[in-house]
């Protein structure tokens, strides 16, 4: 953190994202009714581009809003 309490990171991560792409689709498709125990993590070994910013709240100003613009892409 810098001095006036501001953390900034951007760069690739681990996709956080849990999901067993399979198992769904074999639910939608009616050859399945429930996800397995444990689960397979599909999204496993993909990455993220990530930007994540830390401030304290003084630095947001006296609205209490914070905007955001998030984007999703596949390449």
């Amino acid at each position: 953190a810098s001095q006036n309490g501001v953390s900034l990171f951007a760069g690739l991560r681990d996709d956080p994202f849990f999901f067993d792409f399979g198992q769904y689709s074999s639910i939608i498709a009616g050859d399945a009714t429930s996800f397995n125990n444990p689960g397979t993590d599909t999204f496993a070994g993909t990455n993220v581009m990530s930007i994540a910013v830390e401030l304290p709240k003084s630095l947001l100003g006296s609205t209490g809003t914070l905007n955001t613009w998030v984007e999703t892409k596949r390449k």
